[in-house]
């Protein structure tokens, strides 16, 4: 027997018609009885890209190089570096694959990591607690004290004038207030950026779709700079996401992450870092 059709009228009342046999609705409004389409784009997850080091590589660079102290506890592991050379695939062989840690340079190690929760620090924390060693998060500002205080020991006079000038025009400069609702951690990091709109927010920097940024940001700095695999005592085992730079151009791989994430957030993002 067939029934009254269920579907609703675009004057949003039932619909007087007799409904198909063995169906709820008539033929005008059968599609009413049909779930709505899922979509096939999927979802872009927000998070956020951290950069940190250990806290006793932080301090040796503020301190210069003729005060850096040893840290005989920070071995690299060589053996699981991959190279196409053969020639240095040899070599490696050839020689101890796990060595204690020696500056070259003003070269540091820094680790790149990406979370979904909602502040970097709670990550940072099961970090500290997992390999049982002091990290700080590298966050613009930390980044600018590296490229400065790098500068000052390769050019102290120069560095000392560059100083004096932008203290200059600093206060030359009218200052605005930080608009409500932004975080002290993004105007901080604005402000070592050159006081450009960034990502960073929350100790970190907020992307799209963090494990394919992460992944991006690891492979422009490994072919850029080099990989810098830490044998971890407490974990035994070899964390691998650790890169080799230099502390002078932290400034310009901070910019670089930056734009890396800003660009997540555009409908045709750039492949390219």
């Amino acid at each position: 027997m067939r029934t009254q059709c269920t579907g609703t009228t675009l004057k949003k009342s039932q619909c007087k018609l007799l409904a198909i046999e063995g169906e709820k609705y008539c033929r005008y409004h059968i599609e009413q009885g049909k779930p709505p389409p899922t979509s096939t784009k999927p979802q872009q997850e927000l998070g956020f890209i951290y950069i940190y080091t250990y806290v006793s590589l932080h301090e040796n660079v503020i301190a210069g190089r003729k005060q850096r102290k040893e840290i005989s506890w920070l071995v690299t592991d060589e053996s699981k570096i991959d190279s196409n050379d053969k020639k240095q695939a040899l070599i490696a062989q050839d020689n101890d694959q796990f060595n204690p840690w020696k500056y070259k340079g003003d070269e540091v190690l820094i680790k790149i990591g990406m979370t979904r929760r909602k502040d970097v620090t709670t990550r940072i924390n099961e970090w500290t607690k997992q390999c049982k060693r002091d990290i700080i998060l590298v966050t613009p500002t930390i980044a600018h004290q590296w490229t400065k205080s790098t500068k000052k020991i390769n050019n102290p006079k120069t560095s000392n004038l560059l100083d004096s000038l932008l203290n200059r025009i600093k206060n030359l400069t009218i200052s605005t207030s930080t608009p409500t609702g932004t975080s002290s951690s993004t105007s901080n990091g604005a402000a070592a950026l050159g006081g450009v709109a960034t990502c960073f927010s929350e100790n970190g920097f907020r992307c799209k779709n963090p494990d394919h940024v992460e992944q991006k940001i690891h492979q422009w700095l490994w072919k850029e700079y080099g990989k810098g695999n830490i044998l971890c005592e407490a974990c035994q085992k070899t964390h691998r996401e650790w890169a080799k730079v230099p502390a002078g151009q932290m400034d310009y791989i901070v910019q670089t992450i930056d734009r890396v994430c800003s660009n997540s957030f555009r409908p045709d993002p750039l492949e390219k870092v």
